[in-house]
């Protein structure tokens, strides 16, 4: 399970139960279909059902945009953004938090931009766990 009390949490602590059902990064106790490393690097409480957490697209004009959540007192994860225009070849990165140290850019949250210069474009967020 995930809490966010300290930097090496309850979800390290809760890791060693060894209960894949409800600890550790890939499980999913309120089976919404989040896993426990996402709810924690985007502030949602895997206890909870729910899809709020949830990174969004945005897109104006010639601009698509994801927008998610962002603790950057998290030292212990890093978050990426990826861009693709077939969903294979994910080599386009727009972001890492392990390189870019720049705060919020809406409030508590990350808008990462992207010019959409291809017929089709698509954007995800991807968060690793750093040991």
């Amino acid at each position: 399970m995930v809490s966010q009390i300290g930097s090496r949490n309850i979800f390290r602590i809760r890791k060693k139960n060894n209960d894949p059902e409800t600890a550790g990064p890939d499980a999913d106790p309120d089976g919404d279909g989040v896993k426990n490393l996402l709810e924690y690097a985007l502030g949602g409480d895997p206890r909870a059902p729910g899809a709020a957490v949830l990174p969004q697209i945005d897109h104006e004009g010639s601009m698509a945009a994801i927008i998610f959540r962002r603790n950057p007192a998290l030292s212990d994860i890093a978050c990426v953004v990826q861009a693709s225009g077939d969903l294979e070849d994910w080599s386009d990165v727009l972001y890492d938090s392990r390189e870019d140290t720049q705060a919020n850019n809406l409030d508590n949250m990350m808008r990462v931009e992207d010019p959409v210069t291809e017929q089709r474009r698509f954007l995800r967020l991807q968060v690793m766990l750093l040991e």
